[in-house]
């Protein structure tokens, strides 16, 4: 159990992405060692691009803050098929899905994080996200003089569904992606924040616009950082969501249309 006592070792949940990149990039001139983890879901088109990212981000860092060649440790990476899903993890997930539609990635990280003995994976939640609200009452500001203050849980009963979510430290709960522009210009490391990646489906190696990441993006005032088409495709994500349904429809009709016929073919010849 790592718990800082190592070295101060500082575990956090990486995805190249622009909130857990400023999360990282807070710990740079830090006097801890940076490890990072990734969790490789092969269902997701992005991986691949998040993996490139992260390596991009990784040289940048190494060049820009030297210091950091003995700190900033090899990403941890382990496939998602590997992280065995703990059932308990699973039973209080699926409650807390059911009740606030709490995304599926949760169930597995909590998971990955039990399993590696860490209560403290530095996962990178903004301000007003859906975790704060959930643990609303539960949390606790932490300012150990070491790292830059963070939040985490308190007093959560064990036998709470939210008790899944004791394993993580939260360091940008007090952020908003807008705060999180302006403390990195302040700080000197816009630029680096500048080269991650939050699309989940890039079209031709650009941010799709209709995501979940996107459509965050966008509406937080970080427009600019996706290109014109997919500014357009945002503005149309309505139609592209007819669209589809539409077109997953006529799949669905189709196949059963040929099952049909492979029944009759089937009986007719039986005859």
């Amino acid at each position: 159990m790592s718990n800082y006592d190592n070295k101060n070792t500082v575990n956090i949940l990486w995805t190249g992405g622009w909130d857990s990149t400023f999360s990282l990039l807070l710990l740079v001139d830090r006097d801890v060692i940076i490890q990072p983890h990734y969790i490789i879901d092969r269902r997701r088109n992005s991986y691949k691009k998040e993996i490139e990212v992260m390596d991009e981000i990784r040289a940048a860092i190494l060049d820009k803050y030297p210091i950091t060649r003995h700190s900033f440790r090899p990403t941890i990476y382990t496939e998602l098929s590997d992280v065995k899903i703990d059932e308990e993890m699973f039973i209080k997930h699926k409650n807390l899905q059911q009740d606030t539609g709490l995304g599926d990635q949760y169930n597995w990280i909590a998971s990955y994080a039990k399993n590696a003995d860490l209560n403290d994976l530095q996962m990178s939640i903004v301000k007003d996200g859906s975790i704060s609200g959930l643990l609303d009452g539960f949390f606790e500001k932490v300012d150990d003089g070491i790292l830059q203050p963070y939040w985490k849980t308190t007093n959560v009963p064990d036998d709470r569904d939210i008790s899944i979510l004791s394993y993580f430290h939260y360091p940008v709960l007090d952020y908003t992606k807008l705060d999180m522009l302006e403390t990195s210009k302040k700080e000197g490391f816009f630029d680096i924040l500048n080269l991650s990646w939050s699309c989940h489906k890039p079209i031709n190696d650009e941010p799709c616009g209709i995501c979940k990441p996107c459509i965050i993006a966008i509406e937080s005032g970080l427009s600019w950082r996706l290109t014109p088409k997919a500014i357009r495709r945002y503005k149309l994500r309505r139609l592209y969501a007819f669209y589809n349904k539409l077109v997953r429809k006529f799949v669905i009709i189709k196949k059963n249309l040929k099952n049909e016929r492979l029944n009759n073919h089937y009986y007719i010849n039986k005859l």
